[in-house]
């Protein structure tokens, strides 16, 4: 029932979270949405690389102890060390791309702060047992609490002259709100602010970054594959390019919903196979049947989607309505994404995240310097085309992974195999 519930909370989110990106699309010019669009791709960007993995590291550490007290005594102080100096690497980044305007400084500050505050703290509610309160109010509770207050300030101003800086202010406080929430409740539920009061001062923070490498590089390959391409197409193209595959890029990630959730629902189960707890057949028949479920799921709305691409961009703003040979081709990334299976999940959950989040932060350089050579001359679109060309080499490149390393083909093509 918490595995439902989990799931449940992840695809409420990702709606919200998508209303939140979209709806000012329709009140905002292509010019407008396009500074938005590239201003909150900078911030998510911030965040990954600010967090660097340490919110995986809490979650795991602070699990396997079953609690705050040994992971607190003895290494809570070195990884907030290790964590400010990212930080502030970040912050210089901010203050040298924002320097001449310090009022977007300061939110773009905050909100990065806010962000990365509140990511720790889900991790480590999720860790000390608290997993059904860390889902709701990371998928549920912020993500509706920022488009609430969206709401809020379009009416304010009757649905007009809203500019990307006053969103970033709304979502900066959304993030703000969210987290002294978190801390409530990480007050109620556990002891954590008692341990960090009496932390004595200790050193080695080089080896705990050695430590923190794997989690970092699972963590800023995935979460900046699907940022770094508006960003790049806006600093290229220009912010009316960048709002109108903006547009097409958020429309085209709706197709993953299903396989975000199902992954949800597989994870615990590929672990519980590399621990002998559930036989290989057992669980190679739950990802067979899942995939069925996504391919489905995400196939059928892809030719919806397809087929309709125009006047489902028409709906949003008319000024959109050229891109839709561009949101055709995110949509065939995100299938062909899918259709390899749960390949970041299998190899966390079998202990070569390494090699995953190394290829997939290759990937990422490699889609950013793509970009930023081939866009500028043939438009936006051959973004999308460059984000189909890296997204489908690292999928198949970790799909042949998973089937040569652990004998298991967790693609689409498993389906018409013997015993997948």
């Amino acid at each position: 029932m918490d595995r439902v519930l989990v799931v449940c909370f992840k695809l409420i989110g990702v709606s919200f979270l998508f209303v939140g990106q979209v709806v000012p699309a329709f009140f905002m010019d292509a010019n407008e949405y396009g500074e938005y669009a590239s201003l909150i791709s900078f911030v998510s960007i911030c965040v990954v690389l600010s967090v660097f993995g340490g919110d995986r590291y809490l979650l795991k550490e602070v699990s396997v102890s079953y609690g705050l007290n040994s992971f607190f005594e003895s290494n809570i102080l070195i990884l907030i060390k290790c964590l400010l100096f990212c930080f502030l690497v970040v912050f210089v980044v901010v203050v040298l791309k924002y320097y001449g305007d310090f009022y977007i400084l300061f939110f773009v500050v905050l909100t990065v702060m806010f962000n990365v505050l509140f990511v720790l703290s889900t991790s480590l509610l999720r860790g000390s047992g608290n997993r059904l309160l860390a889902e709701f109010l990371l998928n549920v509770f912020r993500p509706f609490l920022f488009v609430f207050m969206i709401f809020v300030v379009f009416n304010y101003y009757d649905f007009e002259g809203v500019s990307s800086e006053g969103l970033i202010y709304v979502l900066m406080f959304s993030w703000g709100i969210a987290f002294v929430a978190q801390v409530f409740f990480l007050v109620k539920k556990t002891t954590v602010f008692g341990f960090l009061l009496n932390m004595p001062v200790l050193g080695g923070e080089w080896c705990f970054f050695k430590k923190l490498f794997p989690f970092a590089m699972l963590a800023i390959g995935p979460g900046l594959l699907n940022q770094i391409d508006i960003y790049m197409v806006s600093v290229v193209c220009g912010n009316i390019e960048a709002g109108g595959y903006a547009i097409a890029s958020k429309a085209s990630q709706l197709l993953n919903l299903s396989s975000v959730a199902l992954n949800l629902y597989l994870a615990p189960i590929i672990a519980r196979m590399f621990k002998d707890r559930i036989s290989r057949s057992v669980a190679l028949k739950e990802i067979k049947m899942t995939m069925v479920f996504v391919a489905v799921l995400t196939v059928l709305p892809a030719i919806v989607v397809i087929s309709y691409s125009t006047e489902l961009l028409g709906i949003v703003n008319e000024e959109y309505v050229s891109n839709d040979s561009l949101l055709n081709v995110l949509v065939l990334a995100k299938v062909f994404s899918a259709l390899c299976g749960p390949v970041f999940v299998f190899l966390a959950m079998a202990g070569d995240e390494l090699f995953a989040g190394v290829l997939s932060v290759i990937s990422v350089v490699v889609l950013g310097l793509l970009i930023y050579i081939i866009a500028p001359v043939y438009s936006a679109e051959s973004a999308a085309y460059i984000q189909l060309f890296v997204t489908a080499f690292l999928n198949a490149i970790l799909a042949i992974r998973v089937y040569y390393k652990f004998k298991i083909d967790v693609s689409i093509i498993g389906l018409f195999r013997k015993g997948i």
